[in-house]
């Protein structure tokens, strides 16, 4: 199996020169799917699942998925975000469906994702609107939205950065995403390449493009996939101080000042 799909591949390179395999995102409501290529790819990656074998593209989507699927796109579709639960900053998290989103909503808010209301509430159940959706990939993305007023800014910055891809009409800041439009969304966020910089910022970090395989290594009766590769997901431990073996210092010329010793990091 080749594998076609690094983290700096454009939303233009996925669209244009891959193929999903057959069957790989194939639903029972694929007739009532608008953005089909943007619906395959997300769901190759593993951003996306269906539900009965269905995509149902003109549900919409919770804060709370939101979430999850930010800390999919930046850690990859097998991230285990249980060890962040328990300690989050929004008391309205926990106990919202049985506590499935709390890993995955607390480390968007550790890594500054989102914010939350004033009241100290995340409401993982709201229905997410385009504003929210594009200041959480921007966030994520450490993109700078500019100054202004929200969500003015992060709209503007959205245009720019062609997060509405192909969707029409544009959605307003207020306009509750459904599945199909937010695959598109997503998958420009992926594959978003800042100007004049090949790759694809994702955790603060530029990924170099990944340079193209000569063709003479190419086979052409090889299936071609999306592999979207995990970056390492650590919970911030305790420190732990390091045993040391006590050592014999040199002996110094009387002359000379005893060496400073570096601190321990």
């Amino acid at each position: 199996m080749k594998r076609l799909f690094w983290w700096a591949v454009t939303a233009a390179m996925l669209l244009s020169v891959c193929v999903v395999p057959a069957g790989a995102a194939s639903f029972a409501d694929a007739d009532e799917i608008v953005y089909t290529e943007a619906v395959e790819a997300t769901a190759q990656m593993g951003l996306f699942s269906g539900s009965d074998g269905k995509f149902l593209p003109k549900a919409t989507v919770t804060r709370a998925q939101m979430a999850t699927i930010i800390v999919k796109m930046l850690f990859g579709a097998d991230v285990n975000a249980d060890p962040f639960k328990g300690d989050g900053k929004f008391s309205d998290v926990a106990d919202f469906e049985g506590g499935w989103a709390e890993g995955y909503v607390n480390l968007c808010a550790q890594t500054g994702v989102v914010s939350g209301y004033g009241d100290g509430t995340f409401q993982p159940g709201k229905a997410v609107t385009a504003a929210e959706a594009v200041t959480m990939i921007i966030n994520a993305l450490e993109i700078d939205a500019g100054e202004g007023s929200w969500p003015e800014t992060v709209m503007t910055k959205a245009e720019g950065m062609q997060l509405f891809g192909v969707i029409d009409p544009k959605p307003e800041a207020d306009t509750v995403l459904i599945r199909d439009q937010l695959a598109v969304v997503v998958l420009a966020g992926v594959g978003f390449e800042p100007e004049g910089k090949k790759g694809t910022i994702v955790d603060g970090q530029l990924i170099p493009a990944q340079p193209e395989q000569p063709a003479e290594e190419t086979q052409e009766d090889e299936d071609i996939f999306f592999e979207f590769p995990a970056i390492p997901l650590t919970p911030k431990p305790a420190p732990v101080e390091p045993t040391q073996e006590p050592t014999e210092e040199p002996t110094q010329e009387p002359t000379q000042e005893p060496a400073e010793e570096l601190p321990l990091l």
